[in-house]
């Protein structure tokens, strides 16, 4: 029963409503008689109390609370199979589900709708039908009424009257049964037409996907023939730029043609050979940049390993001779009006060069000699070392000719050539080891490094503040040598101690070439210095 208590109204934070038993309805058709029972009859099984009956809840004012729907409130009469349409939840007791499957009344109610919609399509479809078969049916009728009227004169003769009164009865019967007679004809053909529609759109719809499986099969098989026919790595098989990157380390499959056009035109022609001039460049890009071995390139291009080494030594050479003009030392007006701000807030306009070496492992020489010259004391193997030179941009301007590791920085940077580019008044940056100022100074050239902490307990707040200054922008230098390293692994691995040898006829050893069309190379890509 309905409680006067007003704390009631509210529990759990929600609004609390309550809702009359429902009453039979007596005073109208036998259908609402029959559900507002069935109803009546539903609410006393959910409440499920032995003393509450019919007569009770017809003269008393019994309600039941919106914590037992589903959706708070109860649903119409009409909405029979609506879970709202009697309590379900919290009644205290397991006689009822109290789960009220909320989701089969969606779908019950859905398809409800599209019943509904499909009958209001069919009695559009009837009045269209209608419509197109008066119009018909008049021009029918009229002929049927002029011929029976015909025969009827001929037979016998009738009046004026006579004839209206036949007319108006073949009227109305001819309308009455050609009206139904071309509804029905016409009813049918729609549902034939529409059940032949289905079928012919099912029917279709599986042939296009069967043609449609085929045709992608077909396509698949004849992209697995054209891979297999195209020979490895022609321009036709780089397509993408991530492709071009990893196989060669630059951007763009438009800058690989024109390195390969710009080399390619003073290559010369040794006869009729199993690879392309492409295919043999792209070759020795992937000695350079994967560090291939000999065997697998001999694998990958259907060739012998001597032929592999043949082709990459005389691509070396070529490369060598055609792109070391991209390592250049700019003129001092050009390099003063691209100066990175960087260097201009701590040394104006001056920086002309950073310094540094670099080291290449190599195997064991087996002469003792050569051996004590490839030593190094820092990588504690054998290794070259080459003096490597950028500007301020972030571009290689310098290369040296590799030195044995036992070499000193020092004494590269004096023997190496680098020196003698250098005007009065240019700032070269370098680390610690270059104790090149009286080298440098001759040159009319300043030489800015590190300070040292040697004989003093530490460094002066000026010497600290002109130490960072040095090691903020020195740093590219270094980063422009990891980047060369990691662009062309080959300089990461262990050089045959061949490389390092002057072959017969030539006077620069395979090492060199090397080191120089990787830096040319890496010049052609993006800086690791900003200008901003």
């Amino acid at each position: 029963n309905r409680s006067g208590d007003k704390k009631l109204r509210k529990m759990d934070g929600k609004k609390v409503s309550f809702f009359r038993i429902p009453a039979v309805i007596r005073h109208t058709d036998n259908r609402d008689l029959e559900l507002s029972t069935k109803r009546r009859d539903g609410y006393l099984a959910a409440i499920s109390r032995d003393d509450l009956t019919a007569e009770m809840i017809e003269n008393s004012d019994y309600r039941v609370c919106s914590r037992h729907f589903v959706t708070g409130e109860p649903a119409k009469l009409y909405e029979f199979t609506s879970p709202n349409w009697l309590p379900t939840l919290n009644l205290g007791h397991t006689k009822r589900n109290n789960n009220a499957d909320y989701t089969r009344y969606e779908r019950a109610k859905r398809r409800g709708d599209e019943q509904r919609l499909r009958e209001e399509e069919d009695r559009l479809l009837t009045q269209q039908i209608e419509a197109v078969g008066m119009t018909e049916l008049s021009i029918i009728t009229n002929e049927i009424i002029q011929e029976t009227i015909r025969e009827t004169v001929e037979e016998e003769a009738i009046t004026e009257s006579s004839i209206i009164m036949v007319a108006d009865c073949l009227i109305s019967d001819s309308v009455e049964f050609c009206l139904s007679d071309l509804i029905k004809q016409a009813m049918d053909m729609e549902i034939i037409r529409r059940s032949e529609g289905k079928c012919n759109c099912a029917s279709e719809t599986k042939a296009l996907k069967e043609e449609l499986a085929t045709c992608r099969s077909t396509i698949d098989h004849l992209s697995m023939k054209l891979k297999e026919q195209l020979p490895p790595f022609c321009e036709e098989s780089l397509r993408d730029d991530t492709s071009v990157l990893f196989h060669t380390g630059l951007p763009n499959l438009k800058i690989v043609k024109a390195i390969f056009d710009h080399v390619l035109q003073t290559l010369p022609n040794e006869g009729i050979s199993k690879l392309t001039p492409f295919q043999e460049f792209m070759c020795t890009m992937l000695k350079l940049r994967l560090n291939t071995p000999l065997q697998g390139l001999a694998y990958q291009f259907g060739i012998s390993k001597a032929t592999v080494s043949r082709i990459i030594l005389k691509w070396f050479t070529q490369m060598d001779t055609r792109l070391q003009d991209l390592i250049i030392w700019p003129d001092r007006d050009s390099l003063r009006k691209t100066m990175p701000m960087c260097f201009q807030e701590s040394f104006g306009k001056k920086v002309a060069v950073i310094i540094d070496c670099f080291e290449i492992f190599l195997d064991r020489p087996s002469n003792l000699q050569a051996r004590a010259y490839t030593w190094s004391n820092y990588k504690h193997k054998n290794t070259c070392k080459v003096l490597i030179g950028i500007v301020p941009q972030g571009t290689v301007a310098f290369v040296s000719e590799a030195w044995g590791g036992r070499a000193s920085d020092k004494h590269i940077t004096e023997n190496s050539g680098i020196l003698k580019k250098l005007l009065p008044g240019d700032i070269i940056l370098a680390d610690r080891g270059f104790n090149i100022a009286e080298s440098v100074g001759t040159m009319q050239a300043k030489l800015h490094i590190p300070a040292f902490t040697k004989g003093k307990s530490q460094l002066s707040a000026l010497e600290v503040e002109q130490t960072r200054s040095i090691a903020n922008v020195r740093i590219h230098v270094e980063r422009v040598i990891g980047l060369v390293r990691q662009k062309y692994t080959i300089l990461q691995s262990t050089l045959p101690i061949h490389f390092v040898i002057k072959r017969a006829g030539e006077d620069i050893p395979v090492v060199d070439r090397i080191i120089r069309v990787c830096c040319a190379l890496t010049n052609v890509c993006d800086s690791v210095v900003s200008f901003d």
